[in-house]
């Protein structure tokens, strides 16, 4: 159930190019999966910003989000004090449909959800490969996170004529099922080279982020679908990547 609240903000720190994480007071017991995200109130701004949720413990959750325009901007500038989010959003990743092993594929930011899908898949003890893919080395992230986890992984970038889906090729694993999260170019091509069963994270322009306003509404092969509510995560062969940008 989605309320609103107040938490209390413990650090917002810089941890990339243009990139910031920010650690939060709150109530967690709301998660049931990782993917599920917040709607962040930003100041005098009319619209909240949808952003997912990285890792959580049982009364704090952290969200990482890059400075794209200036709401994201003030955000970055506020370092103590309460903030209000709008929670219980999202429905997340179901990993229960992974029985051994699972490839965890993202794309700049939106690899941050996808650490708290790490996480959760080792938990389920099921073998995680990642891939990670960034426009260059300054925006690359969690990398220490990755390594203080064990598990394989593997990092791209673009302006080493690199990019995730040629490494999934390159490192065959093209064939395991997967969970994705990133530019919608991106995706769409992680879903046309693996042959297995995906799970992909949708990003799109949010209005309410419940589902009233019907601004992120998207049609799918099985009609319309509310990115905010239905999603963010849908199976691959629910998508209709044209109607996607």
């Amino acid at each position: 159930m989605m309320k609103l609240e107040k938490c209390l903000i413990v650090n917002n720190e810089k941890i990339a190019l243009n990139t910031y994480q920010m650690k939060l007071l709150c109530d967690s017991s709301w998660i049931k999966r990782s993917g599920q995200f917040v709607n962040v109130a930003v100041d005098s701004r009319k619209l909240r910003r949808p952003l997912s949720i990285t890792c959580y413990d049982e009364k704090h959750i952290v969200l990482t989000y890059k400075v794209v325009g200036e709401g994201t901007k003030l955000l970055s500038m506020k370092k103590s004090g309460e903030i209000e989010i709008l929670n219980g959003l999202g429905n997340g990743f179901d990993l229960d449909v992974f029985e051994s092993e699972v490839l965890v594929i993202g794309g700049g930011i939106g690899c941050a959800p996808l650490m708290g899908t790490i996480k959760e898949a080792l938990q389920r003890g099921l073998n995680v490969k990642v891939i990670f893919g960034f426009k260059n080395e300054q925006e690359a992230l969690f990398q220490k996170e990755l390594e203080q986890l064990g598990v394989e992984y593997r990092y791209s970038f673009d302006d080493q004529n690199e990019n995730a889906v040629d490494k999934m090729i390159e490192m065959k694993w093209d064939h395991l099922p997967f969970c994705t999260c990133g530019p919608v170019a991106m995706m769409k091509s992680v879903c046309e080279h693996n042959s297995s069963y995906g799970l992909t994270s949708l990003e799109t322009r949010m209005g309410c982020g419940f589902g009233a306003c019907m601004g992120c509404a998207v049609e799918m092969k099985s009609g319309m679908k509310r990115i905010c509510k239905e999603g963010p995560v849908f199976k691959k062969e629910e998508i209709l990547w044209e109607n996607l940008r």
